[in-house]
């Protein structure tokens, strides 16, 4: 049921910002904010397994700065994932 929840989520704009549109495919999530918080969780199904990452923020000063910052947590995972995981 999580990961049916995590599959409809259209918008990929947090931890998957930096990751190419045609990988996309391969991430579900379900993002998360309000004043001063963004949050994101991702999970990916990929031929050399599962993974699932979630980032909390707080106290943050605006939308731009906490979609960014969780942008490059999900570009630093990723890059993880790709090449240092086998």
């Amino acid at each position: 049921m999580l990961i049916d929840i995590l599959r409809r989520q259209q918008i990929k704009n947090k931890l998957a910002l930096y990751i190419p549109d045609d990988l996309k495919i391969e991430i579900s999530s379900k993002t998360g904010d309000k004043k001063g918080v963004e949050n994101d969780t991702e999970y990916l199904e990929l031929p050399k397994g599962k993974f699932t990452f979630t980032v909390l923020s707080e106290g943050i000063p605006n939308s731009v700065y906490g979609t960014v910052s969780l942008a490059k947590c999900g570009k630093m995972m990723w890059d993880e994932v790709m090449n240092n995981w086998n």
